[in-house]
């Protein structure tokens, strides 16, 4: 079973790992590297920003990846961006952090 709870600022290192991986930028609509000092200032305004809300799966005692929703100006609905951990593409797990 996978579990999920709010990221935290620990999970800073493994997000910042899974957006630079070769296969998650070539589906991102920026497909350059993210420089370690921009990656901090963007989580730190996602971790602060009460209109986002981001979440980390585990399985077991690993980091499965991640579920952000960027909720619109109502509230009415929200931008789904998921990312996985390299480890764990391919096994289904997208559907079960969603």
């Amino acid at each position: 079973m996978t579990s999920r709870r709010p990221a935290a600022p620990d999970d800073s290192t493994a997000v910042f790992e899974w957006r630079n991986d070769p296969v998650t930028r070539a589906a991102s609509v920026s497909q350059e590297p993210v420089p370690w000092a921009d990656h901090e200032r963007w989580y730190a305004r996602v971790l602060a920003d009460p209109a986002r809300h981001l979440y980390i799966a585990w399985e077991g005692d690993e980091r499965v990846g991640l579920c952000r929703f960027d909720s619109d100006a109502t509230g009415g609905s929200a931008e789904v961006s998921i990312n996985l951990n390299p480890a764990f593409r391919g096994k289904g797990y997208s559907a079960r952090i969603l």
